[in-house]
């Protein structure tokens, strides 16, 4: 058995990616924090994984798809294992990850993991985002 209790929980930085803590809960289940702002590049993994969204509020872009949803705390997301998508944290976040198999990430632009610090420059990253897949 496995047993987490949230007020005992310490979460340790990932190297080389400021702005997200996590915890290993087991190899294909984890809890993350993200802060305010963070940005995850447009990437993809090999297998589906499920997202609950314990606090906060993101949003997600499936730039495969061409789908964008605002996510806000006690929502569920399933991406789809290949798709690739792209996600704006805007408040600090809480999520648990499910992964279907041992989790992996690939960075498919050159773009560098960020954080902006306003809502206007969120907002600049969005319409960047659109731009570049053809929404308005």
């Amino acid at each position: 058995m496995v047993y987490d209790r949230a007020s005992d929980r310490e979460l340790s930085p990932i190297e080389g990616y400021p702005g997200i803590l996590v915890k290993a809960l087991r190899p294909t289940s984890m809890i993350f924090r993200f802060s305010a702002g963070f940005i995850e590049p447009a990437h993809h993994h090999t297998l589906t994984h499920d997202v609950y969204l314990i606090s906060g509020r993101q949003i997600v872009q499936n730039v495969t798809k061409g789908t964008t949803l605002e996510v806000n705390a006690g929502d569920f997301l399933s991406t789809p294992g290949g798709d690739v998508h792209r996600v704006l944290y805007l408040t600090d976040a809480e999520l648990f990850a499910k992964f279907d198999g041992t989790d992996d990430m690939a960075l498919p632009e050159k773009n560098k993991l960020e954080i902006v610090e306003t809502v206007e420059q969120a907002r600049e990253a969005l319409g960047d985002w659109n731009q570049r897949i053809g929404e308005k």
